[in-house]
């Protein structure tokens, strides 16, 4: 149960010191910080953004990354850092590094692949459903007729 998401053509920017908007990153010898952004900021206002951001950045989640341009291109898997607006930062390893040609403030076009597996969402609304009627009165507590037919006076 795979989604995909592709993104063709996007500049790569691999550097070991790496600014977010809340903290610096520092990349472990031979590793680098990669950065990307994608033509429409990934949001949880459109199905695609939602989805990107519950499954994928939110769990560690890993892209695909392949040279552009380059038929049959040896293609490496990145772990997914963190998502601002519509920059995408991912952890580059020293082989990837080594293959692409990537230094330190070096940038590479590359073609994206996101690939979220559903299968844990999927768990989720089965145990969801297993529940039995003494959980989910726990879960979904019933209010007294007493308390809802009270009427709130105001202090005027």
């Amino acid at each position: 149960m795979l989604y995909s998401y592709n993104v063709q053509g996007v500049n790569l920017y691999a550097t070991q010191l790496l600014v977010k908007t809340d903290e610096v990153l520092c990349a472990q010898e031979g590793w680098l910080y990669g950065s990307f952004h994608v033509s429409r900021p990934i949001t949880p206002d459109d199905a695609n953004g939602r989805l990107l951001l519950r499954n994928l950045f939110g769990s560690m989640g890993s892209v695909l990354i392949a040279k552009s341009q380059i038929p049959d291109a040896m293609v490496y898997e990145a772990l997914v850092d963190s998502v601002e607006d519509s920059r995408v930062i991912i952890k580059l390893s020293s082989r990837c590094c080594e293959d692409l040609a990537l230094s330190n403030n070096s940038d590479v076009t590359v073609d994206v692949q996101f690939h979220i597996n559903r299968l844990p969402l999927c768990e989720m609304h089965d145990n969801i459903d297993r529940l039995g009627p003494e959980h989910v009165r726990i879960l979904f507590p019933e209010f007294s007729s007493a308390a809802s037919d009270e009427k709130v006076r105001s202090a005027m």
